[in-house]
């Protein structure tokens, strides 16, 4: 009870009291508390101090509580108040009494409140009834009183009967049949107690029920249902069994764990669980009536189980359950024994006795279910099947719903059904067996368990007889059998897929625990074929070859929005005969336990099961392994890459400069971003194309359908939604190519829809090709080149490292000194280096100021090579020396020319002269004027030195001869000995030995050891020493008094004299040298420098000696610290006038000294340019006192001036380069490019017309022709559109090379096993989910993926997720886009925005979401914005409307006004709202005021472009050209903003804001309440929101915030600067580089009349032109573009602005003239995506002809009139061979047979004999035999005419024998081309007739065996199960 009471005493507050309204024994033995609390609130003002809160009463203890403090304004909840009776008073109670207590609230001890409660004290044996603390009737089992072991005997003898076991071992065998026989057994061992049924006792109270417990019902022998149930739960218990009290509205029973387990909570009220646990296969649970246990029918114990169940089905009858096991865990104790002080009594009754009922126990079935937590194996198949599963109510595969989709069968033994069905066994389908209709339960359901005692038998009967019982009267059967046959027929026609299933088992679900009505979903699904028989058979249905299957699509259900994982399912059960479907639904009831009402129920039906997307679901589901073989699919479900990419990436730049366009079909304009994808997707590379909004997506597609045709291939367009599809569909008909294109979007794949495209098709009409195709591409192609020669000429870095602009440019640019290096620049300067240079000057600055300029700096002249410490001091002290020696050396110098008369120059060379002289000097032994003069002699000086070689023979010999002869010796006449010695050698042996000895011994006076062989060498020696002492007597005076004591006679001093001659002419020229370089005459220096020597050598040299040595000394000391300087530092130390000039630069530098560290920084930079070979630029800065920035200016331009004059001269071209011829050769380029395009149509149409059959002969019927007209003729009556496409495989693939469908229409029409398609493309492939994607990836060999990631999701994008967490790395990307974004597939991107004409409309997107990236182009008014924020006195009615009516007024009003302006009218205008609930609005507000104005409705709805109004979710793919948004929220009426913008704040919404900003072409208004301030980012994070804010403000504002791309550099030396700085000193204003985006009008001249536009724009071929990577993109596109746009364009060119700046200066002042002559006003826009529609009407129409067929030309040959013989022929040879030779040249191909035939006709001989065709043979030597030949030999004239035969020829009465083969295979082919495939004896058939024969033998059919044979083998055709077809299919 729950009452509230006021405190009405001094204090102000609340009592309120909540307690149970009554109490029994059991509450207090089981401690349940009756006060559950007692809340107290202090209203007052002031604390209330020391509260009592007591509770007391007459039966009631006191309870109380004390409490310090309750605050002001508080309020206290008292939890520890109990109240409690007194517990012996209420033991005593025999009936309850009504009493009450009171409640007292005392404060700072007085008493405040005081409140009397009234309360029910209740006997001992009273239960509190269901409504209050139902659990506690488990207190009432009492199993452990005495008088149950009376029981207990009684239940083991039953056991011991049935089972021979008698023991009571509850759960102790784990067997749940042995605990149900237990159960049993006390059933049976109650039943003998002979207990009577009887009411409840009598009881007076308002409250429960009385109960006799155990004992009582025992000892009395009566008792109620509760009684009785309460009895056999205490036995049970007292047995070790866990009890169960199963409450329904005016009744329970009993129930008992047959395992040791247990509820999870004490009480439940899901009857489902009961059910769950008692149905077989489970059989946890075992329910019993208790009230048979008073029944005298003998019911047995199956019986009791059996009544109990049927019960618990009854509907709206359950109330509760109570686990008495759980309740004793949660300590609910059973009652006490209640004893009675006084005596105990017992009151005995007999009852009525009942027989034993119960004679055997079931064994029944139970399944060991272990819960399997190990998750299947999830892969991407799973997770595509899962998402494309429909999980609304309308699917019923979750939601079955009685009507003619569905017979529901009686069902008893479901499994033994599926067993014989799986045998392979036909059953008959019969009506109900009753007369009177059965309905289902009011849950719409049948049951047929409550039919089991009525029609079991029956049921169980007819399906052991084949034949299956429905719920349906035999009217309603028939009809819905009738229904479902079309229907499942249809359907697998259709679809290709099986939609007819058997349902074995159905799950009944609830969808949340409040829903009241149940659903039914079928658990396994067993495929039926379904047959209709003739006769009394009626419908039969057998199983197809297919698996049975269990429902994923509940399976994925109960997963995904239940939590509940049906793993153990993954792989079904098997039993011997299929599979095991008691198991499965015992599965199933374990997995679903706990969920309350859930069931399965046994039933089964006939149905039709499919949903929206079930044949997507199919395709997927049953074509596993073969979409594993598509690389694309393999790569999705492996996350990554799994083909290696061959397709070279296309580039465009170089697609321009190498491919001809007769390459590829491009009949569409293309920019290059497309062109790189067109080319790509040809080559069968798969990529993804990016396309953001305006840029020319369809048109891409378009071409790249356009260039596979082209190529031969076949291509698969897909589009999710019609409108994408139209799209392309319709410049797929402009260009010709409808006829070749098969549309069949699933919206409107009608059969006559399909068959009127293929009808078209076959009726194309062939024209001739272009003749002139190849060779305007040719021209087209030079021209292209010629035009791509100057650009890459002109950017081209040479080899120096620059492009010709890049000269032209900097040169220009560069203001000041140009310095000049010379006319050709030096071999090692290039951009990198001249670079580093530049830099490296630019930073001599920062050294200048550190030193300041090094023209002033008091060291200049001075660089040291270091600056460490130890070579700046060794450094400081040479610079010292130096000026010490230097000092002593200009005195010595000073003392030289005084005592030598020699003037010494003031250089340094002169002091390296006057060393060499002193050192001559002091060196020379002698000198006097004869030695001077001999010196200036050089044939005197010879001969001295001759004269001296000659002295030092002699005494070379000499000093050998003096070695072992006397000297004596040398006086001796050498020529006497020689004579005498001679004679006598001459002499005879004897005279000869004694004279020898004569001779010897007077030698050997003078040698004594000389021996007789040494004579002759002593002569010679002794001879030479003579002549050489002649020699140096003859001149020995002259020596003397020439060189004085080193010429005295016999003791000359030779090489003292030869260094003397050395010597001396060095001296001599030193001489010359000196007058020569002092310009003085020599004979004057020399004749003065004699004079001072004088005569004395000697005395000379005493005298001037030692002033020579030591200026010697002092030079090189001069020389050796130069020496030491140069390897410390650098010097410029005048060379002239040294003796003045050096001293004072060498005081200067050591006095500065402290100044050299800073001074190296400039020295070591001075080096680096020195050794460059850059002194120039040294020179420059020193000389002209320039800084290192104006170095590098003059320098940089010099450089650029002489690269351009060297690049423009070594190219002939640039040479003779003018703009003007330039830009007409430009004109002729885009004409040709345009004629070709025209023509490329053509060439297009006439490639596919070609391949299509030209039906030059009668169509066989059962050819794919012949299949295909027939069902044209008839309307496709009989069969399905599928059927005609799986019959027509060769002929649709060439009537259709392109088809345009939906993802749903190709899983529906195109069989994954035929041929591949070449290339598949997806469009809007962001809205398309990879589910719907992989069917149709898989039907192709190459993908690619068109979309926009920045643009909407598909629309399921925010449906709650189809995946768990643990799951979410399997999971797709939201789109297939995303997917493969994810794999990292190659990318292409669209980047030319061509939608918007005003680049306002773009800049918001291509700034905010596509990071700038977009080429957008500028407009001439670019200066203004087209976007308009109006804002609107408006309120978002939030909460009730949600809609803006103010804004949506606006807007209606708006479009009205542009509607009847005439000039406005004409622009399209397209609403977008951010809500459906304002679109609705606005939609209901213009229809109301377009009543009004009648004459508008045409312009608004009834034009080319109706006024659409949509919303974000649903404009994608829309345009206008002006959109009037209407934002919609903004402040309610109190002023409030809420943060809730609908699908902008969910995640992607940013995306939704995107599609929608970019649809406007011409302009945008947004009308809105709100305030981009009044946006709250703070509020909200969603990234849509603050995309709002964003655009709001740019929309007010006019900017945005700009992209990193969009912040690229301008270089500030660009010609375009230039080019403006001269205009703008002509008076023009000028604005650079126009364009929010990477593309850029160079320069822009302002509209003097008109500031908002631009007069003039100029293009320049700077590096926009240059970075534009194809001609046509440089020369029409953007062009094109700008002309659309209103621009006047004029193109400068560098080459004629460096030539000729004032030409081309003249030439813009002279147009800016003119156009403001003009009208000055914006002309008409030029439209760029607009292209001539292709028509073929004045095309001359080609005639169809059959080329291979000809007619036979015989060969005239003259015939013998009279008869001959073989002789005659035997004879006759050469003219035999003649005749052969004529015939064959006429007749080849010709066998030999006929040849036989045609020898005989012209020798007129009766027979052919084997001798005729030996002769015949024999002639046949020198022709060509083919080699197809057989038995039956071909001849040609030679090997050349049989090569290319393709023909056969008629009207030549041959046999079929003398046909040769090579014929029968081209009229063959022919016939195939014609009809495309046929099955094989059509094909011979149809070929013969071809050849002219109306009947077909046994010799034709052997030929046209062997033809096909050959032609197979070949490979020309492919026998593909018996159709003959030109290709081979892919089964």
């Amino acid at each position: 009870m729950d009452d509230e009471q006021t405190i009405n005493a001094q204090q102000n507050g609340k009592v309120q009291l909540e307690y149970l309204p009554c109490i029994n024994y059991a509450m207090i033995h089981n401690h349940i508390p009756v006060c559950i609390f007692c809340e107290i609130i202090n209203t007052d003002n002031s604390d209330w101090n020391l509260v009592k809160v007591i509770i007391e009463g007459e039966l009631i203890k006191r309870s109380e509580v004390v409490i310090d403090i309750i605050p002001a304004g508080q309020r206290l909840q008292i939890k520890s108040l109990e109240i409690t009776p007194q517990t012996n008073k209420l033991i005593e109670f025999t009936e309850g009494i009504e009493t009450d207590f009171h409640l007292l609230l005392a404060i700072d001890g007085n008493i405040a409140f005081e409140q009397k409660y009234p309360i029910s004290l209740m006997a001992f044996d009273q239960w509190t009834g269901s409504g209050i603390l139902p659990e506690l009737l488990a207190a009432f089992v009492t199993p452990n009183h005495p008088i149950l072991s009376r029981i207990r005997i009684n239940t083991s003898g039953f056991l011991e009967s049935w089972t021979g076991d008698s023991a009571l071992d509850e759960y102790q065998t784990q067997d749940p049949n042995r605990v149900r026989k237990q159960v049993a057994a006390i059933y049976e061992a109650l039943r003998s107690e002979s207990l009577v049924y009887c009411s409840p006792p009598a009881s007076f109270e308002k409250h429960g029920q009385r109960v006799r417990l155990a004992d009582k019902v025992l000892t009395e022998k009566l008792g109620t249902c509760l009684d009785l149930t309460l009895l056999f739960a205490s036995c049970l218990e007292a047995n070790g069994i866990h009890p169960l009290l199963v409450l329904l509205k005016g009744h329970i029973f009993v129930g008992a764990w047959l395992t040791p387990d247990g509820y999870s909570q004490m009480i439940s009220d899901d009857a489902s669980f009961l059910l769950k646990g008692s149905a077989d296969g489970i059989n946890d649970l075992v329910l019993v009536e208790t009230t048979a246990l008073t029944s005298s029918q003998n019911v047995p114990f199956e019986e009791a189980v059996h009544r109990a169940e049927n019960e618990l089905k009854e509907d709206n009858k359950f109330e509760l359950f109570i686990d008495v096991f759980r309740c004793r865990l949660n300590n609910i104790r059973p009652l006490p024994q209640r004893i009675n002080n006084n005596g105990s009594w017992e009151i005995v009754n007999t009852g009525i006795k009942h027989e034993n009922a119960t004679k055997e126990v079931n064994q029944l079935n139970r399944f060991e279910i272990k819960i399997d937590d190990t998750q299947k194996k999830i892969t991407k198949q799973t997770i595509w099947e899962r998402k494309l599963l429909d999980f609304s109510l309308r699917n019923n595969l979750i939601n079955i719903r009685l009507g003619r989709r569905v017979i529901p069968f009686i069902s008893f033994d479901i499994d033994h059904l599926e067993d014989h069905l799986q045998a392979g066994e036909n059953y008959q389908i019969l009506s109900s067996p009753t007369t009177k209709k059965i309905e289902p339960k009011e849950s719409g359901m049948y049951d047929s368990s409550l039919l089991k005692d009525r029609l079991k038998n029956l049921v169980v009967n007819g399906l052991q007889n084949k034949k299956i019982h429905s719920y349906l009267t035999e009217t309603e059967l028939q009809n819905a059998l009738k229904f479902i046959y079309r229907t499942s027929r249809t359907s697998l026609e259709e679809n290709g897929a099986n939609s007819l299933f058997l349902v074995l088992g159905i799950m009944k679900w609830f969808e949340t625990e409040r829903s009241v009505k149940p659903r039914f979903a079928p658990i396994l699904l067993l495929p039926i074929d379904i047959i209709r028989s003739r006769g009394t058979a009626g419908y039969t249905i057998r199983t197809r070859d297919e698996d049975i299957i269990l429902n994923i699509t509940l399976v994925e259900l109960l997963k995904q929005q239940y939590d509940i994982n049906l793993s153990n399912l993954n792989q079904l059960p098997t039993d011997e005969s299929g599979v095991d479907v008691k198991r499965i639904f015992a599965t199933i009831r374990t997995c679903i336990r706990n969920m309350k009402r859930w069931d399965v129920i046994e039933e089964s039906l006939l149905g039709l099961f499919s949903f929206n997307k079930f044949v997507m679901w199919n395709d997927i589901h049953s074509n596993a392994d073969k979409l594993k073989k598509n690389p694309v699919i393999a790569s999705l479900m492996e996350n990554r890459i799994q083909w290696t990419d061959t397709v070279p990436k296309a580039e465009a730049r170089l697609i321009d400069k190498q491919m001809a366009p007769s390459n590829f079909s491009i009949p569409v304009d293309v920019d290059s971003s497309q062109l790189e994808a067109v080319i790509e997707s040809g080559e069968g590379k798969s990529f993804i194309l990016h396309g953001p909004p305006g840029t020319g997506k369809s048109q891409t597609i378009t071409n790249m359908i356009a260039n596979a045709l082209y190529k031969g291939k076949r291509v698969l367009f897909v589009a999710e939604k019609m409108a994408a599809l139209s799209v392309v569909q319709n410049r797929l008909a402009k260009i010709g190519l409808d006829p070749f294109c098969l549309e069949m979007h699933s919206n409107k794949a009608t059969k006559s829809h399909f068959l009127e495209q293929m009808q078209k098709a076959i009726e194309v009409t062939h024209i001739q090709s272009p003749a002139e195709y190849k060779n305007l591409s040719k021209r087209l192609f030079d021209h292209r080149k010629k035009l791509i020669e100057y650009m890459e000429v002109l950017h081209s870095p040479q080899t120096y490292g620059y492009s010709l602009y890049e000269c032209i440019t900097n040169y220009l640019s560069i203001p000041g000194d140009e310095l000049l290096l010379g006319q050709s620049l030096p071999d090692f300067l290039n951009k990198e280096k001249l670079d580093k240079i530049r830099e490296e000057l630019i930073s001599l600055d920062i050294v200048f100021q550190i030193t300041g300029h090094p023209q002033d700096h008091p060291l200049k002249g001075l660089m040291p090579k270091d600056v460490s410490s130890e070579s700046i001091r060794k450094l400081q002290q040479s610079l010292t020396d130096y000026r010490n020696v230097f000092k002593q050396i200009m005195e010595d110098r000073r003392l030289f020319e005084r005592d030598l008369s020699l003037a010494v120059p003031d250089t340094f060379e002169g002091l390296v002269w006057m060393k060499e002289v002193c050192d001559i000097l002091l060196k020379l032994p002698v000198l006097n004027k004869t030695i001077i003069e001999i010196a200036g002699n050089k044939e005197l000086t010879q001969e001295w030195k001759e004269h001296i070689a000659s002295g030092r023979k002699r005494d070379e010999i000499k000093s050998e001869l003096l070695k072992d002869f006397t000297p004596e010796i040398l006086d001796e006449n050498v020529y006497m000995l020689q004579q005498k010695w001679n004679a006598v050698e001459a002499m005879w042996f004897l005279p000869k030995f004694f004279a020898k000895r004569s001779y010897i011994k007077k030698i050997r006076f003078y040698n004594a050891s000389l021996q007789e062989n040494q004579i002759q060498g002593f002569l010679n020696k002794l001879a030479t020493y003579h002549k050489q002492n002649k020699i140096v007597c003859e001149r020995s005076l002259e020596l003397a008094d020439t060189f004085a004591f080193l010429g005295r006679k016999d003791k000359e001093k030779w090489d003292d004299i030869l260094d003397t001659l050395n010597l001396a002419p060095k001296l001599y020229q030193m001489l010359l040298n000196h007058a020569q370089m002092n310009k003085i005459s020599f004979t004057n220096t020399l004749s003065g420098f004699i004079l001072q020597i004088g005569n004395d050598w000697d005395l000379f040299r005493h005298a001037f000696g030692q002033n020579l040595s030591r200026l010697s000394d002092f030079i090189k000391k001069h020389t050796d610290i130069q020496n030491s300087l140069r390897e410390l530092c650098e010097t410029d130390i005048p060379d002239t006038n040294i003796e003045t000039t050096v001293p004072p630069l060498l005081a200067r530098w050591s006095n500065h000294f402290d100044l050299i560290k800073n001074w190296y920084q400039w020295c070591i930079r001075k080096k680096e340019l020195e050794i460059q070979n850059l002194s120039a630029v040294i020179n420059y800065i020193e000389g002209k006192h320039k800084t290192g920035a104006e170095a590098s200016s003059a320098l940089f331009k010099g450089v650029s001036h002489l690269m351009a004059i060297k690049t423009v001269d070594a190219n002939k071209s640039l040479q003779m380069f003018n703009g003007l011829l330039f830009e007409e050769m430009i004109n002729k380029y885009k004409t040709l490019a345009s004629d070709f395009q025209e023509l490329s149509k053509k060439e297009l149409y006439c490639r596919l017309a070609a391949r299509m059959p030209s039906l030059t002969m009668e169509v066989a019927s059962n050819s794919e022709m012949g299949i295909l007209k027939r069902n044209i003729s008839n309307g496709g009556r009989g069969t399905s559109i599928r059927r005609i496409i799986d019959q027509i495989p060769t002929l649709l693939s060439k009537l259709c090379p392109c088809m345009l469908m939906s993802p749903i229409s190709v899983a529906q029409y195109i069989d994954l096993d035929k041929d591949k398609f070449d290339l598949v493309i997806f469009d809007e492939a962001s809205q398309m989910p990879t589910c719907e994607a992989v069917g149709a990836i898989a039907r192709g060999n190459s993908l690619v993926v068109v979309g926009d990631p920045k643009q909407m999701p598909p629309t399921n994008f925010f449906s709650s997720s189809q995946v768990d967490d643990e799951e979410a790395e399997f999971d797709d990307m939201e789109s297939i886009l995303d997917d493969c974004i994810s794999l990292s597939m190659p990318s292409r991107y669209l980047t030319w925005h061509y939608r918007s004409k005003h680049e306002s409309l773009i800049a918001f997107s291509n700034s905010q979401y596509y990071e700038g990236k977009l080429h957008t182009f500028p407009s001439v008014d670019d200066r203004i914005s087209k976007i308009k924020l109006i804002y609107v006195d408006g309120i978002y009615d939030k909460g009730y409307t949600r809609c803006n009516r103010e804004e949506a007024d606006a807007i209606v009003k708006e479009i009205i006004r542009r509607l009847q302006d005439p000039e406005l009218s004409g622009k399209s205008i397209g609403v977008i709202s951010f809500s459906q609930v304002q679109q609705n609005l606005i939609e209901d507000l213009l229809l109301e005021e377009m009543s009004k104005y009648p004459e508008l409705e045409q312009k608004a709805f009834q034009c080319h472009e109706p006024i659409f109004i949509k919303n974000l979710e649903n404009v994608q793919g829309d345009e206008r050209d002006v959109i009037l948004f209407s934002i919609g929220y903004g402040p309610d009426k109190n002023g409030n903003v809420s943060m809730n913008f609908g699908p902008l704040n969910n995640q992607g919404g940013e995306r939704r804001l995107n599609v929608a900003v970019s649809r406007a072409r011409y302009e945008m208004i947004i009308f809105s309440t709100l305030h981009p301030e009044q946006i709250d980012l703070k509020r909200s994070k969603a990234k849509g929101v603050e995309g709002l804010k964003k655009f709001l403000d740019f929309a007010e504002r006019g900017t945005t915030l700009i992209s990193t791309m969009q912040t690229k550099r301008i270089p500030t030396n660009d010609l375009v600067n230039l080019i403006a700085q001269e205009l703008e000193n002509r008076g023009y204003t000028v604005n650079t580089f126009v364009g929010r985006s990477n593309f850029k009008v160079d320069l822009a001249i302002i509209n003097p009349r008109n500031k908002d536009q631009y007069l003039l724009g100029i293009l320049c071929d700077g590096k926009n032109y240059y970075e534009t990577k194809t001609t046509r993109d440089r020369e029409i596109v953007q062009p094109g573009v700008l002309n659309m746009l209103h621009w006047n364009i004029i193109r400068i060119w560098s080459i004629d602005w460096f030539e000729n700046k004032e030409q081309v200066l003249d030439r813009i002042t002279e147009k800016l003239e003119t156009l403001q002559q003009e009208n000055s006003s914006m002309r008409p826009a030029v439209s760029t995506n607009t292209y001539k529609s292709f028509s073929i009407a004045d095309e001359p129409v080609l005639e169809l002809v059959n080329k291979r067929e000809k007619e036979y030309i015989f060969a005239d040959l003259p015939v013998i009139k009279k008869k001959t013989d073989i002789d005659l022929i035997i004879s006759s040879p050469a003219l035999v061979k003649k005749q052969l030779r004529k015939i064959i040249s006429v007749e080849q191909p010709v066998t030999n047979t006929l040849l036989y035939k045609r020898i005989l006709q012209i020798w007129n001989i009766p027979r052919i004999t084997s001798r005729l065709q030996t002769i015949v043979d024999s002639q046949l030597t020198n022709v060509y035999k083919d080699p197809l030949s057989n038995e039956t030999k071909t001849y040609w004239i030679d090997k050349k005419a049989a090569q290319n035969y393709t023909s056969y020829r008629i009207n030549s009465n041959r046999d079929i024998q003398d046909i040769p083969i090579i014929e029968v295979m081209n009229a063959t082919l022919y016939v195939i081309e014609q009809q495309f495939s046929m099955p094989l004896e059509d094909l011979k058939k149809v070929t013969s007739q071809v050849l002219g024969f109306s009947r077909k033998g046994a010799n034709m059919d052997a030929i046209m065996e062997e033809a096909i044979r050959i032609l197979i083998k070949k490979k020309l055709l492919y026998n593909n199960n018996g159709i003959i077809s030109s290709k081979q299919s892919s089964n």
